[in-house]
């Protein structure tokens, strides 16, 4: 096909090739043609025997990098990008090149850098690697923990794509809603307008809008500086720290933000809410200091004989043997996997007993390893825990149960854990014939007993490395507690605990602000967080409706069942069925969630439709409450009345799959139109495997941890998102 001269040179200058880079047309038609035809490595050797004869031609150049970064030689896609950066310092096409290379080393800020300039010197006009740099950072900015920066990137993205019907909407719904983010940093943080009272000159406001344009164009570095010269003429306008900080987020300089945050918080004549959020989002974006975390320790214990140690400890009643995953080991460094493994805990697991309590639930110290000898290596046992006030007592109880007399190596620090997070741990062994409804009951108790306590007693950089009960009696951090305690509380709520933080607040007198809104209109621009404290009855059921989707967008659990309850007593009946189906979605725990899909399938049912849908979502409830004869019936119901209804087949035998009772051929195999499901003929029952997953214990219940579940390792960063680790 011939090369069509009046279309975008591929140089990213914004002319036609016809009027740009004419002088190589004839090599452009044979290279796009060698590309066209995924003939890389040949298009690659076209490129240079063209730039043998025409060395600084920009379009040459940009596709000799994005060939490179196509065929992953990053080394040579470096040497040539920094020839064109060279050769063409403000070419977007040559800026969005490094930003991508500077976003797979890992170089966060000077990526942003990068794709900022590049945006400016584009225009509107964007070229594909500009997008692509856009689409690649996004995902490094989410896996690097930078959130805000990284959603607003990916919102770029899908704006670049096509909107809502692009491939990237469906992530960036996935990202909205992340609930190892805390919400209040889920809730939209957009810019604002100048206020329309005040006495900001014309010209100022002029600025103002300006630097808005600036934002929407995603030239956000020039839109905080349009703001930042603003600020030094009206420092006391909160509205433009606002942005200030918004935007600063939005360009992964978490730093500034929380400073700029912080400077929003002291404005005179800000609402006590507004005051409230920005100290408590500048904490949460806040970088932690050493006060914040607890080292991970490994200790190394010698061991003679590992076939008797291993007999040893496995009739060792304080030891709890764990699996072992070896696929797990031959991904770290061809890690051989251990002998065995066991949880270690303070006392033996206790008898049956309904009325156990849970302090008397042993405590759970750390992980032990044993490893056989190995070529290069003795056998040993590994003890891993995290150093704290009970690290010695550990050690020892450790060294007691091996009996050994030597001396352990040098303890080697193997990561670390934020002491906030370490809260939410519930620490305890849960005996294996624990029910459901006493594993809540434990943690509940665990979290009104040890969370807050434990919380208000813990030093913290926020409060200048003192505890929140010594820092509030300084009326300068009183703000700062009060914030904390915000953040604390809305997590609680999310969790569906009944942690009572109120009494914290009326203990050190620091009461929440009373909702000032009473319009629909400042009602409906509350953010969502803020629903837990809105008087629902003055809310029309529109206001509530809109509520509840705004709230299910962010998987903001505790409001989405405080709408949906008030709206089943004051919405449209014919709503009903959808309202308890949202609420099944985000019950935050699973008992909640079976109440609310058995109203949902009642009503279904009454309107002749088929309850399929929520029989799906019952059965894997059950299984992890360990219901069997409830999962028995749910499961039989399924196969004979509803296997041949669509998809129902398919996402019966993908529960299976997530239990491992069925391999992922089968599940290929069921999804294919020729091939019958595995659920299909045979008896009835439910299969014995999954009549057994069934009967197994409940896992620990522990929902609402604030970034990461208790198991995972920590990175040091406050934001967690899934793979940075």
């Amino acid at each position: 096909m011939a090369l069509d001269l009046y279309a975008p040179c591929v140089c990213g200058s914004g002319k036609k090739i016809k009027f740009c880079c004419s002088d190589v047309t004839k090599e452009l038609e044979s290279i796009t043609a060698a590309i066209e035809g995924g003939q890389r490595i040949a298009a690659l050797d076209q490129i240079n025997r063209a730039l043998d004869s025409h060395p600084k031609s920009p379009a040459l150049l940009a596709l000799k990098g994005s060939t490179l970064l196509e065929l992953n030689e990053f080394d040579s896609a470096r040497k040539a990008v920094a020839q064109f950066l060279e050769l063409a310092p403000q070419n977007p096409v040559a800026l969005a090149q490094s930003a991508i290379l500077c976003a797979l080393d890992g170089n966060v800020k000077e990526a942003v850098l990068k794709t900022q300039q590049s945006l400016e010197a584009a225009g509107k006009e964007i070229p594909m690697p500009l997008y692509e740099a856009v689409a690649a950072l996004s995902g490094v900015l989410l896996q690097l923990g930078h959130y805000l920066a990284g959603r607003q990137h990916m919102v770029l993205q899908v704006g670049l794509e096509g909107g809502e019907e692009s491939p990237a909407f469906r992530q960036y719904l996935q990202i909205r809603g992340l609930e190892s983010v805390p919400l209040i940093l889920r809730s939209d943080l957009n810019l604002i307008p100048p206020p329309m009272e005040g006495n900001l000159p014309a010209a100022d406001v002029a600025q103002w809008n300006a630097a808005l344009e600036s934002s929407k164009l995603a030239r956000w570095f020039q839109a905080v500086e349009q703001f930042l010269t603003l600020a030094t003429k009206h420092r006391q306008v909160a509205e433009l720290w606002h942005n200030i900080a918004v935007l600063y987020g939005w360009l992964a300089d978490e730093a500034s933000a929380s400073k700029a945050w912080r400077q929003k918080a002291r404005c005179p004549n800000i609402s006590a809410w507004d005051a409230l959020e920005a100290e408590a989002v500048a904490q949460i974006l806040d970088e932690p200091s050493e006060t914040d975390m607890l080292p991970r320790i490994a200790v190394e214990f010698p061991v003679s004989d590992a076939s008797a140690m291993k007999e040893k400890l496995l009739s060792t009643k304080r030891l709890i043997a764990l699996p072992i995953d070896p696929a797990q080991f031959s991904r770290e460094d061809n890690e051989v996997p251990p002998l065995a493994a066991f949880s270690v805990l303070t006392a033996e697991p206790p008898a049956e007993s309904a009325d156990l309590k849970m302090e008397q639930l042993p405590e759970m110290e750390g992980s032990l390893l044993l490893y056989g000898k190995q070529t290069d290596r003795d056998a040993r046992c590994t003890f891993v825990t995290v150093k704290d006030e009970n690290y010695d007592r550990q050690l020892a109880d450790v060294k007691s149960l091996l009996g050994v007399d030597a001396t352990p190596k040098e303890p080697e620090n193997v990561g670390e854990l934020r002491r906030f997070n370490r809260l939410w741990e519930f620490s305890r062994h849960v005996p294996t014939w624990a029910k459901p409804e006493q594993i809540k009951s434990w943690i509940d108790e665990f979290r009104q007993t040890s969370v807050l306590s434990s919380w208000e007693r813990m030093p913290q950089s926020i409060f200048g490395n003192k505890s929140p009960a010594e820092a509030v009696q300084d009326e300068t951090q009183q703000l700062a507690v009060s914030a904390a305690l915000l953040e604390l509380e809305v997590t609680m709520k999310e969790s569906g605990s009944e942690l009572k933080i109120s009494e914290l607040r009326e203990r050190w007198n620091l009461p929440l602000p009373t909702i000032t809104a009473n319009t629909p209109n400042e009602i409906g621009r509350l953010p969502v967080w803020q629903w837990y404290w809105v008087d629902l009855d003055r809310v029309t059921v529109e206001g509530l409706e809109r509520a509840l989707n705004v709230a299910l967008s962010v998987r903001a659990r505790g409001v989405v069942q405080r709408v949906g309850e008030t709206l089943i007593v004051r919405g449209n009946p014919q709503m009903h069925e959808t309202v308890y189906a949202m609420m099944a979605q985000t019950s935050p725990n699973s008992e909640a969630a079976l109440v609310a899909l058995a109203k949902a399938k009642e009503l279904r049912l009454q309107a002749g439709g088929s309850p399929a849908t929520y029989l799906l979502a019952e059965l894997p409830l059950l299984l992890r409450r360990g219901d069997s004869e409830e999962a028995q019936k749910v499961f039989v119901e399924l196969r004979t009345k509803h296997l041949e209804e669509p998809g129902v087949a398919n996402a019966l035998t993908q529960i299976m799959v997530d239990l491992g009772l069925v391999s992922p051929q089968q599940l290929a195999a069921a999804q294919s139109r020729s091939a019958p499901s595995p659920l299909s003929g045979g008896s009835t029952p439910m299969p014995a495997k999954l009549a057994a997953a069934a009967g197994t214990p409940a896992p620990t219940w522990a929902p609402g941890q604030p970034i990461t579940p208790a198991a995972t390792e920590q990175p040091k960063s406050k934001l967690w998102l899934p793979g940075m680790d």
